[in-house]
């Protein structure tokens, strides 16, 4: 991870919670390599209540997208939301039920295109994230509420542009989700 100036790599403590975060990209003459760990300003001038821009990329997801969405709903924190869902595609349904699900919401985009893989979703979504920070969220992760303020702690804390932590749990189709949930 490089430092704002580009100059360093940033080592810290390791973040002990699922996911990646980073900060909002600026326009960087590093091309787009360096457009999804780029700070938009340094760390310990973002504003007191920063934005967290999640972008969630959709791909035949009816099965776990109403436990998506919950993680979505339930982070825990002092920062504001944008919610960024791009369905790629999908034959299953997922975006009517995503639609369903997001209802009332506020700062939700569902972008809609043909199928064209993860990179190009996540790349789509980006392109209107608005946040501070930057939060890339698969289809099928399950996100426990402290995720994100875990992850902007290890931002702060270290100064890094990025941070990441070990993966607490994986779907299962056969499994109860509520002791998922729970761990």
């Amino acid at each position: 991870m490089w430092r704002e100036d580009g100059s360093s790599w940033c080592a810290g403590p390791p973040p002990i919670e699922r996911g990646v975060i980073a900060t909002r990209p600026a326009e960087s003459k590093l091309g787009n390599a360096r457009r999804v760990v780029a700070r938009r300003r340094p760390w310990h001038i973002i504003a007191a209540m920063p934005r967290v821009s999640y972008v969630v990329t959709i791909y035949n997801k009816v099965p776990v997208l109403p436990f998506l969405v919950a993680g979505l709903a339930a982070q825990q924190g002092d920062f504001a939301r944008e919610f960024i869902f791009v369905e790629d595609g999908s034959s299953d349904g997922s975006a009517a039920l995503l639609r369903a699900l997001t209802q009332g919401w506020d700062h939700v985009t569902i972008l809609s295109q043909a199928n064209a893989g993860p990179a190009p979703a996540l790349n789509a979504g980006l392109a209107r994230a608005t946040g501070d920070f930057i939060k890339p969220v698969d289809g099928d992760d399950l996100l426990l509420p402290w995720a994100t303020r875990r992850l902007i702690a290890a931002i702060e804390a270290t100064g890094c542009d990025v941070a990441f932590g070990p993966q607490e749990a994986r779907y299962d189709p056969g499994e109860d989700t509520a002791a998922i949930l729970s761990r």
